[in-house]
């Protein structure tokens, strides 16, 4: 088994016993790990929520470098307006963005193009002047169905998957040039 562990289940909105919450079951060394947004190993008084970490290195730095040589950013999530408000203004970065477009939004989800179809709208540019930055499998495919060209930073939580093979693979957002 990896260091990172085995990704069992993964579900945007799944019911747990604090309600309901972005959701994923991790295996590490036969012991379950991680849950939804709550680590296991701690009590439940003390449990984190995920949504409190940092921003990944780099997401800065290109939200910097893009309005510095006046490009628009775009962001295309699953998650609800509300959660990312607070998950990205607690960071200082939501009003950063020139477009937002969550899954509500659109017709139909990620691995479909629609939500950045919408997105290129939005930021009236066209869908193969963009360049997308992807954590998802899904993801990839929707931007590649858009076709936009796309970068793959895979998480944690994507590590071990297999990514499109027409998209960039980095390590890092670090590793991202723009």
């Amino acid at each position: 088994m990896s260091d990172q562990g085995t990704l069992l289940i993964r579900s945007r909105r799944t019911v747990l016993p604090g309600g309901v919450t972005e959701a994923a079951v991790f295996v590490r060394d036969g012991r379950v790990e991680l849950i939804g947004g709550y680590d296991l190993r701690l009590d439940a008084d003390r449990a984190v929520d995920l949504g409190d970490l940092p921003l990944l290195p780099g997401v800065q730095e290109l939200l910097d470098v893009a309005r510095d040589r006046g490009l628009r950013v775009g962001l295309a999530t699953g998650n609800t307006r509300a959660i990312l408000e607070r998950r990205l203004g607690r960071h200082g970065v939501f009003g950063r963005f020139d477009a937002v477009v969550t899954r509500v939004e659109v017709e139909r989800g990620k691995p479909h193009p629609d939500i950045y179809v919408e997105v290129a709208r939005r930021l009236d540019v066209a869908t193969d002047a963009c360049l997308v930055l992807e954590d998802s499998v899904l993801g990839c495919e929707a931007a590649l169905a858009a076709g936009m060209r796309v970068i793959a930073c895979p998480s944690v939580v994507t590590a071990h998957l297999t990514f499109p093979a027409e998209a960039q693979r980095v390590a890092s957002l670090v590793d991202v040039q723009l």
